[in-house]
């Protein structure tokens, strides 16, 4: 008797668990959340009751409304993005609603959303082991869960359970390491270019300059999600830490993908017209490369080094932006520089997938090096700072850049090489998102040695 009337309190927490799992569907305006609001407390309180009365077992109560609390707060916030985004999402968000809902309803059955979330923001979150990855997770995380988990992590974790706006998924805006990662060497490029000019640009065009590859950065990247995420769908689904992206997982259809890729395509257009001949010119060689580095771990051992290649060409750009199109020496060495850091931030990036290329075949740095793994970093880290100390001195920068460059990015960088634990998915995740300081202290050398030259 007792284990049947336990069965029966199990099966009203499934169904009510079920019911509050549901991301709600995605609303494209903040007055729609305005409306919901209202329910949303009623329908806490009364689950609130619900969970206390019926169940002895559940006792994350607390928790819960922990977790019911921080959505409301970062709900706001998940929904200002999503209006930000309207712009661009707004004929995919009219046009395919009906045909993305019915994916996402099927989505809704297939997935145990608690699984989701961990999947699909693994890169800031992972199970301790991987042996747990195939126990059904509860509603409740385990208090050990709720312990490691970073702040950062929650926030994902709740807007995945609000149902975020797939399109901002699409582009990865949730996750914008990747606008640094590709931000930074223009940035470097503009600056050093700049700093070094014999007749210096004025204040003005360098600020343009910054703000015009800023915004680039965010709209190519976005576009090279895009198409990475067109091209992998199918691999996707059968890797743990992806299995949730928007087409992988049916929220997106490729038609629409499609479409927003134009659509970022045509804002990233109206970026570079701002631009001299010569380096929309470079703009539009960097196409053929973003459309095709997606492929390269299909074809080859290296795909991190095409990553390199891609992910750079801002400091290309960056230094014919400011020299009228002029393409030197100095930028050249900063290109090669970055292809090297690449090969270090996305060989340690490719390690939290090891498992999974192996067993669907998918080459990767990581595979290849796999036994010295450090030894080589080690040795495109030395190329990394080489590269950067190289173009200072072509460029002509003062003295103070060597050892400000090699005291902070150097050592910044090999702090990440020997202290990353390559067999550790959520270490790697984090030694490669630190990669956004390592772009940042390159910035501030380049900074602070034009400030050395004035004061010394």
């Amino acid at each position: 008797h007792h284990h049947h009337h336990h069965h029966s309190s199990d099966f009203c927490l499934a169904r009510l668990r079920k019911k509050m799992k549901r991301p709600r569907l995605l609303s494209s305006t903040a007055a729609a959340v305005g409306r919901r609001g209202g329910n949303e407390k009623v329908f806490e309180a009364a689950s609130a009751a619900a969970l206390s009365a019926s169940s002895s077992s559940f006792s994350s109560l607390h928790h819960h409304q922990q977790q019911q609390k921080k959505k409301e707060v970062v709900g706001e916030k998940s929904d200002v993005v999503s209006d930000g985004m309207e712009s661009i999402g707004a004929c995919m968000t009219i046009g395919g609603r009906r045909r993305d809902d019915y994916w996402k309803k099927r989505a809704e059955r297939n997935i145990i959303p608690w699984r989701g979330f961990a999947a699909s923001s693994s890169s800031s979150f992972s199970p301790p082991n991987n042996e747990n990855n195939n126990k059904k997770v509860d509603f409740a995380p385990s208090e050990t869960t709720t312990t490691t988990t970073t702040t950062q992590t929650t926030t994902t974790m709740v807007m995945t359970q609000r149902g975020n706006n797939p399109y901002i998924e699409l582009a990865r805006l949730d996750k914008p390491i990747g606008i640094y990662l590709l931000a930074y060497p223009s940035l470097w490029s503009i600056l050093l270019s700049s700093s070094t000019a014999t007749i210096p640009p004025p204040t003005e065009k360098i600020a343009t300059m910054t703000a015009l590859f800023s915004a680039g950065a965010v709209l190519l990247r976005g576009a090279g999600c895009t198409i990475n995420d067109i091209w992998d769908r199918k691999v996707d689904a059968k890797v743990e830490r992806t299995k949730n992206r928007p087409i992988a997982s049916g929220r997106i259809t490729v038609p629409n993908a499609v479409a927003f890729l134009g659509a970022q395509l045509g804002l990233g257009s109206v970026v570079l017209y701002q631009l001299d001949f010569n380096t929309q010119i470079l703009g539009l060689m960097s196409l053929p490369l973003v459309a095709t580095y997606p492929l390269m771990k299909r074809v080859t051992n290296l795909p991190q080094l095409f990553l390199g290649f891609t992910f750079n060409w801002g400091a290309l750009m960056g230094w014919t932006a400011i020299t009228g199109g002029v393409l030197e020496a100095p930028a050249l060495a900063l290109y090669g520089s970055g292809v090297c850091w690449t090969m270090v931030y996305d060989t340690i990036y490719a390690h939290q997938d090891i498992e999974d290329d192996k067993k669907i075949g998918i080459k990767s740095s990581a595979r290849l090096f796999e036994k010295n793994t450090k030894a080589v970093l080690s040795t495109c880290g030395v190329g990394a700072i080489s590269g950067l100390l190289a173009s200072g001195y072509l460029a002509g920068v003062h003295w103070t850049f060597y050892p400000l460059l090699v005291s902070t990015a150097g050592t910044h960088l090999f702090w990440q090489i020997y202290t990353v634990d390559l067999k550790n998915r959520k270490d790697c995740g984090d030694k490669f998102r630190s990669n956004q300081m390592y772009g940042g202290l390159v910035l501030s050398s380049i900074l602070a040695a034009k400030v050395a030259e004035h004061v010394l």
